[in-house]
């Protein structure tokens, strides 16, 4: 796991970002959002959730665009801002769990528990990709 961590650098990780956004816009839309009651969080926040990491996704596979074609010259603010970004999800996504305690099944907590150590783990590495 360190050796493949330690291959991301500052053109990728926007890259890596934007296809973990899509997979979570995804995995929101037609996963969640198709068994509710499953994992019981109501359609409207997952579709939130899920707009949100869409619009993370178009900013990182911008940025890995302009990064690529070097027209990206500040991209350590831009990795900041996606970082900033991806802890806000998360905080949103707690504050969601927290206030939907009594309906979000075990399954749920599961799926977001997972999703936000993921996240973190790319905020994290993206934090220290802008120093």
């Amino acid at each position: 796991m360190s050796t493949l961590i330690s291959k991301i650098n500052r053109q990728n990780i926007f890259l890596i970002d934007g296809i973990g956004a899509m997979a979570t816009a995804a995995l929101l839309f037609f996963l969640l959002g198709g068994f509710p009651s499953f994992f019981g969080m109501p359609d409207y926040i997952l579709m939130v959730l899920s707009g949100i990491a869409l619009t993370f996704a178009l900013y990182s596979f911008t940025c890995h665009i302009l990064i690529r074609s070097e027209r990206l010259k500040r991209n350590r603010e831009a990795l900041r801002i996606i970082a900033l970004m991806n802890i806000g999800y998360c905080i949103l996504t707690i504050v969601s769990m927290i206030e939907l305690r009594s309906t979000i099944s075990v399954w749920g907590m599961l799926y977001f528990i997972g999703e936000i150590m993921l996240i973190l783990v790319i905020a994290f590495t993206e934090i220290r990709l802008a120093k």
